[in-house]
């Protein structure tokens, strides 16, 4: 492969990362069973809230928006790079490893 052809599927690549960014935004957690209010514990309700605050609230709005971030710098990367030579691969990379960020998850306590 060359490097032209490389940025063409990275290009392909960050677009197929915007459609997964648009069905995690689409995603929901399946509904909880329903219950009387006499049937249900206390430990259910705040179980079923910090499900919402977790997944609606937090996991699938960061996973939209990261996948999304990532499409575009895929994308304008190739583009960027479209009519570079072969030795440019390491400026591609930098300038890549820059956009995306770091990846790591640190621990928090």
């Amino acid at each position: 492969m060359t490097f032209k052809a490389d940025l063409d599927i990275l290009g392909t690549l960050g677009g197929k990362l915007h459609d997964l960014a648009g069905e995690a935004a689409k995603a929901k957690p399946a509904a909880a069973a329903t219950a009387s209010p006499d049937e249900v514990l206390l430990s259910g309700v705040a179980a079923g809230q910090i499900m919402v605050d977790l997944i609606d609230n937090s996991l699938i709005p960061t996973a939209k928006e990261r996948l999304s971030e990532t499409g575009d710098v895929m994308i304008n990367a190739g583009k960027t790079f479209a009519t570079a030579e072969e030795s440019s691969v390491d400026a591609f990379v930098d300038v890549y490893r820059k956009a995306t960020g770091d990846w790591t998850v640190e621990a928090t306590r």
